[in-house]
C-alpha cells in the first residue's frame, strides 16, 4: 500500500505533510521517525530523510537571520556580519531594510 501511495506525486505530497506533522506536532525523535519510515519503504525513508534535512536547513537559516537582526540592532557593519554568519552582504542588506 505505501509503495503505491509513494508512486504518485500527490501521494508523495501527502506523505510529506504527514512527516511535517510528525516532526513538528509530536514528541517523537527525528531519528525514530526516519528509521520507522525506512523500515516501511526505501522511498518513504528517502522522503523522510529529505524532509528532515530541509527542516534542519530551514532552522539554521532562521537562526542566522535572527542573529543578523540582533547584530544590526547592535550596530555591526554588514561586512562584519557577513564574516561571522557566512551570509552574503546582499542578504544582510535585505534584512536591514
Amino acid at each position: 500500500m505505501l509503495p503505491d501511495l509513494l508512486a504518485e506525486k500527490e501521494g508523495q505530497q501527502f506523505f510529506k505533510r504527514i512527516l511535517l506533522y510528525l516532526f513538528y506536532g509530536s514528541e517523537l525523535e527525528e531519528d525514530y521517525i526516519i528509521d520507522s519510515f525506512q523500515k516501511l519503504s526505501i522511498t518513504g525513508g528517502n522522503i523522510a530523510m529529505s524532509t528532515a534535512e530541509k527542516l534542519i536547513k530551514r532552522g539554521k537559516q532562521e537562526g542566522k537571520k535572527e542573529t543578523v537582526l540582533k547584530m544590526i540592532e547592535q550596530g555591526f557593519k554588514d561586512e562584519t556580519i557577513a564574516k561571522i554568519t557566512e551570509l552574503p552582504v546582499s542578504e544582510i542588506r535585505k534584512l536591514r531594510k
